[in-house]
């Protein structure tokens, strides 16, 4: 791999984008996939979903396109019949379990809060509970901050995970820009910086760099590609002329090996 693309929608890709599997081939990419499905109506359906992600994982890697996968629910996708329930329901709790013993499978996440309900909050927490419990420490937690109301929404959630102090070494926080990530700095966690139209651009990245050249190793980049391709990720694999070829490798590929400790014979 050249590149491992540390969060993405391989399920939402491989849909919309036809020679989405072929461009991530011929650029040498590798990528995680998160959880986020718009069409799940009932809690009951995700059992079925996380398969899903499981075996087209495993197809894409047998096809020569090394992919993993994360499992939760997305703040943006939860159903309305889990949420008059007091406790994640034994037909999540069940396919978790399952799923954390795959090899494939990294985590929990595409978890958080996107516009701060309390719905979101109590679904997020009921997670973050099941993980302190329930992940092995080799698995990770892919955290969400949304796009609208970024800093007040990402202290929000900052304050809520002081609760799960024992998850904190696993944590990476995703869409952090340069004006959120002050916050996560200073909280100490793995940060996803998201090259995309509309989140971060590669200059942002290069704010952040500027200003933290210490965090280097603690800073993933990724495309949170879905219904289309990002650009700006792809570009910056490809040129990234601001950067060391060393600095590079490290923010593309091998943080995100370790952090997620995948082997690199994968």
């Amino acid at each position: 791999m050249r590149a491992l693309d540390s969060h993405c929608h391989a399920d939402m890709l491989f849909r919309f984008v036809p020679d989405f599997l072929r461009e991530y081939r011929e650029k040498a990419l590798g990528g995680i996939t998160w959880s986020y499905n718009e069409e799940i109506l009932s809690f009951r359906q995700y059992p079925a979903y996380w398969d899903g992600l499981s075996s087209l994982c495993n197809r894409f890697t047998e096809e020569g396109v090394p992919f993993f996968y994360l499992v939760g629910i997305h703040p943006r996708s939860i159903p309305e019949d889990i949420i008059g329930l007091k406790k994640l329901p034994s037909e999540i709790t069940d396919a978790l379990t399952k799923h954390i013993e795959n090899p494939l499978c990294l985590g929990l996440g595409e978890l958080g809060i996107d516009v701060n309900t309390p719905e979101e909050e109590r679904i997020f927490r009921w997670q973050l509970e099941w993980a302190e419990t329930n992940l092995p420490k080799r698995k990770r937690v892919g955290v969400h901050t949304p796009r609208q109301n970024k800093e007040r929404i990402t202290e929000k959630l900052l304050r809520f995970l002081e609760d799960y102090e024992p998850l904190h070494p696993f944590i990476i926080i995703d869409h952090v820009t340069p004006t959120t990530y002050d916050m996560v700095y200073g909280e100490g966690y793995m940060a996803g910086i998201t090259l995309q139209k509309g989140k971060s651009a590669p200059q942002d990245l290069y704010k952040i760099l500027e200003q933290y050249p210490q965090r280097v190793k603690a800073i993933l980049v990724n495309s949170d590609g879905a219904k289309d391709l990002s650009q700006p990720y792809l570009e910056w694999v490809e040129r990234h002329e601001k950067l060391e070829e060393e600095q590079f490798v490290t923010l593309a590929l091998k943080n995100a090996l370790e952090f997620f400790n995948i082997q690199s014979s994968e």
